[in-house]
C-alpha cells in the first residue's frame, strides 16, 4: 500500500512540474524552437539587465515595422515582456502583422524596429547579437537598462 502511494505522489508531483516548464523557462530557449518552422520566420528574443548585471522582469519589448496595408503605409507594432530572469522572446513578425493587418508580408528584419521601456529606467545599450546577414530565425537582441535617478 506504501509503494502504490508514493507512486502516485510521484504522478501528482510530475503532473505539477510539467505545465511549468512547458509554459516557463523552456519558451524562452532558443534551441527549443523547431528549427523546421525557422527557416521563414523572424522572431526577435534576448536578455534585459540593469547595469550591475541583474535581471529586469516586466520590460516592454516594442517590435514594429511599416507595412503596406489595403489603406497605406501604415507602422505596426506589437509588444513582448520579460520574464523573472529577464528574458522575452516575441512571436514571429509576419504572422503578428498578417492577424492584425490581415495582409501577408515578406519581413526585412534589418528594417524592424525595437525599442524597450520600464518604469524608472532608461536604455544605456542595446546589443544586436544575431548573424550578420541573417535574413530568418531567431534574432537576439539584449538591452542594459540604467535606474534613473529620482
Amino acid at each position: 500500500m506504501m509503494a502504490r502511494r508514493s507512486f502516485i505522489t510521484g504522478l501528482i508531483g510530475l503532473s505539477f512540474i510539467h505545465p511549468a516548464l512547458a509554459n516557463g523557462d523552456e519558451y524562452y530557449r532558443f534551441n527549443a524552437l523547431n528549427p523546421k518552422a525557422l527557416g521563414s520566420q523572424v522572431i526577435f528574443a534576448g536578455m534585459v539587465k540593469d547595469t550591475a548585471g541583474g535581471h529586469i522582469p516586466d520590460a516592454k519589448v516594442t517590435i514594429g515595422l511599416n507595412v503596406n496595408t489595403f489603406y497605406g503605409e501604415k507602422f505596426v507594432s506589437f509588444n513582448a515582456y520579460t520574464n523573472l530572469a529577464g528574458r522575452y522572446r516575441a512571436l514571429d513578425v509576419a504572422s503578428v502583422v498578417s492577424a492584425l493587418e490581415e495582409v501577408t508580408v515578406d519581413v526585412d528584419p534589418a528594417k524592424v524596429q525595437l525599442s524597450i521601456s520600464k518604469d524608472g529606467y532608461t536604455l544605456v545599450r542595446k546589443l544586436n547579437r544575431s548573424r550578420r546577414g541573417q535574413k530568418a530565425g531567431v534574432f537576439e537582441v539584449d538591452f542594459t537598462l540604467e535606474k534613473t535617478k529620482p
